[in-house]
């Protein structure tokens, strides 16, 4: 019998979040531009974007800097990777750094070739935990995801790739 609310998945699984979502929740792109591409069409969707430019990172200290000061943070936040990983867990919870109002919640960062060359295993965990938390976030229904612009290939982060994408059509400046 067909049920008249049961949601078209034929015309989600053409969404660009659902695109990306199912198959990784951690997207690589070559540079900036494609990067923006793609958060305008999220923006469209209703995603939360939060733009970072980690190319401005030159170390642990100014990362966690920057995303304290942006997610607003506790005063209490640790500034290691212990204290990241539990505050985007609550950003995944809803408890600060996003709105229960919107689709879900993008982090863009910007300029992440650079960071990386600087602070390889630091970056690499930094995705490790985003990838964590987004999972986290699709239990208690909150879609994540975390783009990046660098031409450096990613070795698997959360028992998945980094996929190069490539930004959608429809959402040319």
């Amino acid at each position: 019998m067909f049920d008249a609310t049961a949601p078209d998945f034929a015309q989600q699984w053409q969404r660009l979040d659902w695109q990306l979502l199912q198959n990784s929740s951690v997207h690589r792109y070559n540079n900036d531009e494609e990067l923006g591409r793609t958060t305008t069409g999220l923006a469209r969707l209703d995603y939360l974007i939060h733009h970072f430019d980690a190319g401005n990172w030159q170390n642990e200290d100014e990362m966690h800097t920057a995303l304290a000061a942006y997610l607003q943070f506790p005063s209490y936040y640790g500034r290691n990777l212990d204290a990241l990983n539990d505050a985007l867990r609550d950003v995944a919870e809803y408890r600060y750094g996003s709105d229960p109002s919107t689709t879900g919640t993008v982090f863009a960062l910007a300029g992440y070739e650079p960071f990386t060359r600087r602070s390889p295993e630091l970056a690499q965990a930094v995705l490790e935990i985003f990838a964590g938390n987004a999972r986290h976030g699709l239990l208690v229904g909150h879609p994540m995801l975390c783009l990046i612009s660098a031409m450096y290939d990613f070795p698997a982060v959360g028992a998945t790739p980094v996929l190069l994408s490539l930004p959608p059509l429809e959402a040319s400046p």
